[in-house]
């Protein structure tokens, strides 16, 4: 069995919206940030996960994309750690990608 390569590219964060909503229910207002990285070089991916949490190297999954940006909420109280995995034909999953921290 192949085993996927390390997927190690570096993910870059920008910053592209605000949102907020009315005053009456006040909750924490939210940016979209987009995640962005490098395609993975194997021929035979077929999409990737991305992973966030509140701490370093403790992630949850929070959604499959089949290219390679990904836009979330997040809240601008909170510090966010992200990563990446790819994903083969074979339903395999990469190691995780270098983590990225916002803000």
């Amino acid at each position: 069995m192949k085993r996927l390569l390390c997927f190690t590219y570096l993910i870059l964060v920008f910053l592209i919206g605000s949102h907020s909503t009315s005053a009456r229910t006040r909750p924490p207002r939210t940016t979209d940030v987009t995640l962005r990285w490098d395609r993975n070089p194997e021929p035979n991916i077929t999409g990737y996960k991305v992973y966030y949490g509140h701490t370093s190297g403790v992630y949850a999954p929070l959604q499959t994309v089949a290219g390679t940006t990904a836009t979330v909420a997040v809240a601008n109280n909170s510090v966010f750690y992200f990563v990446v995995t790819a994903i083969n034909s074979a339903g395999l999953e990469s190691p995780f990608s270098a983590e990225v921290q916002w803000p």
